[in-house]
């Protein structure tokens, strides 16, 4: 059996129009919202062997706030440029190539794609995975290049606001 699980990056701001979209950083929201869900992750001890992330500053910026309680210490997160704006079927290939020694791994990336692939795994019917929504798989596999639709069953569903004000 594999876990993986899948991260949308935090909100990330538009008020700098000289930015393009790759550059776009967190805004206020994206980084209290990091807040929020960083100490759940760290409560439940969700733990990962790795972490995927599109080069993009905002998924950068997400996965390094997450790599602080679901990885050891001193593992970055590793930058994989097909993950900007991928397509379902991309994050399908690059998840079937993952080194088989990890068990658990985590993937930080955008929608739609993200969202697409979310369901095609997990045969559910999500209309938009949120910024910052979590969702933990149990994948029915032994290997990753075994990945496909249909293969995980979905463990947690986490989003900043599914968390109550305390």
């Amino acid at each position: 059996m594999k876990r993986l699980l899948i991260a949308r990056h935090a909100k990330s701001s538009w008020k700098d129009t000289d930015l393009s979209d790759f550059e776009r950083p967190l805004n206020k929201r994206g980084k209290r919202d990091l807040q929020t869900i960083i100490p759940i992750l760290s409560h439940l001890h969700i733990r990962t062997d790795e972490i995927l992330t599109s080069p993009a500053l905002r998924t950068r910026l997400t996965a390094n706030a997450l790599s602080v309680v679901t990885q050891p210490k001193n593992i970055q997160p590793t930058e994989v440029a097909r993950l900007y704006s991928a397509s379902w079927e991309t994050l399908l290939d690059v998840t079937s190539n993952i080194d088989n020694l990890h068990d658990t791994v985590t993937i930080v990336g955008h929608n739609p794609g993200l969202t697409e692939f979310v369901n095609a795994l997990g045969n559910i019917g999500f209309d938009n995975v949120p910024t910052l929504g979590i969702i933990i798989f149990d994948l029915d596999i032994s290997h990753w290049r075994e990945i496909g639709p249909g293969c995980g069953t979905m463990r947690l569903y986490l989003t900043p606001k599914l968390v109550p004000d305390l």
